[in-house]
């Protein structure tokens, strides 16, 4: 049984748009990252400060958490602003310990686009372990326990996800 633990860390990014439906959507965002949150700031009023409450729970008494539940108090005037959609990118960090010690840090990325404005998301899923190459049968495997975001070089979102999605081991979230 694996050993997963939220490390604190997200992305979170919000397709916005005005009352006034003539303006395109915007991308705003927040994250524990800095990297990223410098980037939203740079951007011009692209970050946006949230209050953050996280609760991980242990239903079965096993010392393992089974759930994680985030809530986002996100300061959007929704008598000014439409909240399209967002985007909830989290990190974990993995680990497996029986046959063999890998531990990698993880992502659960989290996309949903709706036309109608909303101001409440529920969303419930599981966190999956998905495997394309089988691994030696002992011995340790380390090479995916380093930061998905790379700190010392410019950073596009999309390459990183596409990077993600070609590991031979990776997390999914499924609903």
């Amino acid at each position: 049984m694996p050993d997963i633990d939220f490390r604190k860390d997200f992305i979170l990014l919000l397709n916005v748009q005005t009352k006034n439906q003539d303006q395109e959507e915007q991308t705003i965002g927040f994250s524990t990252i800095d990297a990223i949150n410098r980037i939203f700031d740079n951007d011009n009023d692209h970050l946006i400060p949230i209050n953050i409450a996280q609760y991980e729970h242990d239903n079965d008494n096993d010392h393992r958490y089974d759930e994680l539940k985030l809530i986002f108090d996100i300061p959007v005037d929704l008598n000014e602003t439409h909240v399209r959609g967002f985007r909830l990118l989290t990190f974990f960090q993995y680990r497996l310990s029986e046959r063999i010690q890998l531990e990698m840090e993880s992502l659960a990325d989290l996309m949903v686009n709706d036309h109608s404005p909303g101001q409440y998301a529920r969303i419930e899923g599981h966190l999956e372990f998905i495997q394309r190459k089988p691994f030696h049968h002992r011995g340790y495997e380390f090479r995916y326990n380093q930061s998905i975001i790379p700190l010392d070089e410019k950073i596009y979102l999309e390459d990183i996800l596409l990077q993600y999605s070609r590991r031979k081991c990776k997390s999914s979230v499924l609903f």
